[in-house]
C-alpha cells in the first residue's frame, strides 16, 4: 500500500498497473480472508469482476507489465468447483539465531519448541499449476461463492 491507500484502493491500484485496465474496469464485490506470508506481509484479496469491455473478448488483449507479470491465463470455474487440489502438509519448525537468549528461559538449550504444521495446495488445469499464497486465496475465493 502506498501512503494514504486503504486495502482496496490499493488492490485496484496495483491490478490496473499489473494488467492495464482503469479503475472503472473493476467492480469490488467482497473482501477475502487476510493471509500473512512468512515476511510478515498481510495480504489484502479482494473478489472482483473485472468487466468484459476491458477485456475487449479476450484476456490476451490485456496490455499486461512485463515487470510484474509473466503472463495471464483463464480457467473455467466449473473447473474448479469440480476439482479438488492436492495437499502437502509440511513443517514449519522455529531455527534459532546463534545470539538467542537462552538463558531467559525454561530448559536452557533443551528447550523443546513446538511444531507447527502448514498445508500446500496445488490447483493444475492443462500446463499451469497454481500453488502457494495464490492457492490459499483461491481456495477462499472458491468457498465464498459456494456459500
Amino acid at each position: 500500500m502506498e501512503k494514504g491507500e486503504d486495502p482496496q484502493t490499493a488492490c485496484i491500484r496495483e491490478t490496473c498497473e499489473e494488467i492495464g485496465i482503469t479503475q472503472d474496469d473493476i467492480e469490488i464485490i467482497s473482501p477475502l480472508d487476510l493471509y500473512l506470508n512468512h515476511s510478515n506481509l498481510i495480504i489484502h484479496p479482494f473478489l472482483g469482476i473485472i468487466k468484459e469491455s476491458a477485456l475487449k473478448n479476450d484476456i490476451e488483449n490485456l496490455l499486461i507489465n512485463k515487470d510484474e507479470v509473466d503472463h495471464v491465463f483463464s480457467v473455467p470455474i466449473t473447473y474448479l468447483l469440480d476439482s479438488s487440489p492436492e495437499e502437502f502438509e509440511n513443517e514449519v519448525e522455529v531455527k534459532v539465531n546463534e545470539n538467542f537468549p537462552y538463558s531467559k528461559i525454561p530448559n536452557k538449550e533443551n528447550y523443546k519448541f513446538a511444531v507447527g504444521k502448514y498445508s500446500t495446495l496445488f490447483y493444475e488445469y492443462k500446463n499451469y499449476i497454481i500453488w502457494g499464497i495464490t492457492a490459499k486465496i483461491l481456495e477462499n475465493f472458491l468457498n465464498f461463492i459456494k456459500e
